[in-house]
């Protein structure tokens, strides 16, 4: 039982590292244009928080590009 907690631990964080740098080379400026002008060591310190949390980030890009669209 403990394996498979460990496993779809592993599998979460590994999607999460995935997406936060794909996040931060470049989609995440259509979240926040705040961070379309900050330096790549922001997006970099920035990438642990986007890693962990990367269900919320996915649906606040989501959100952004909907917008994006309808106007």
């Amino acid at each position: 039982m403990i394996d498979v907690l460990l496993i779809v631990i592993g599998v979460y964080f590994a999607i999460g590292v995935l997406f936060a740098f794909v996040l931060a080379a470049g989609p995440i400026k259509t979240i926040d244009t705040v961070v379309a002008d900050s330096p790549l060591r922001f997006r970099l310190v920035a990438i642990p928080g986007m890693a962990a949390l990367w269900p919320i980030m996915a649906n606040k890009l989501r959100a952004a590009k909907k917008v994006g669209r309808e106007s």
